[in-house]
């Protein structure tokens, strides 16, 4: 009861304060000011695609012209070219040493300089042991962004074979 009695004050004050013209437009100013607030959450929370803008990226890779099956391929942005991307494309070469890049759940890459690293295949594991992994059948060097000598341009509307990666021994 002392809660209502409260309440009942504040009303009264209230009142008192204000006219009753000014009270008479309050409920209309909060109708207004939760109407712009849902209009801006539902604009905000669109359905606008906010992620980066990526071209398609595909090729083969082989190693003295045969295709190598099974490796991983990443193209790691090249920050000295001027690629400031927070993405790291890659992929996997299938049977035929084809891969296609993806990139933030979207298959491509952004444009820019990167620089490629080339991933070993390591064999399935028997019976739950750890694979047995041995050197690459390619030079090590690809195997690491500071010693790769890989290094492609992705750009738009690039020719087919531009992301072609042949490796060495």
């Amino acid at each position: 009861m002392a809660r209502l009695a409260g309440f009942r004050l504040t009303i009264d004050f209230i009142y008192r304060k204000w006219n009753m013209k000014r009270l008479r437009f309050f409920p209309n100013v909060c109708l207004v000011g939760f109407a712009f607030l849902a209009v801006s959450l539902f604009i905000g929370c669109g359905g606008s695609d906010d992620g980066p803008k990526l071209v398609p990226v595909s090729g083969k890779v082989t190693l003295a012209g045969s295709p190598l099956p099974g490796v991983g391929i990443s193209f790691r942005p090249d920050a000295a070219k001027g690629n400031k991307s927070v993405h790291e494309p890659s992929g996997t070469a299938d049977a035929e040493g084809k891969f296609e890049l993806v990139a933030a759940a979207k298959n491509g890459a952004e444009v820019g300089w990167y620089k490629v690293v080339i991933i070993p295949a390591a064999p399935a594991p028997k019976g739950g042991e750890m694979p047995q992994v041995g050197p690459p059948p390619f030079s090590v060097k690809y195997t690491d962004v500071t010693t790769t000598d890989l290094s492609i341009e992705v750009k738009a509307g690039a020719a087919p074979g531009a992301y072609d990666l042949t490796l060495t021994k």
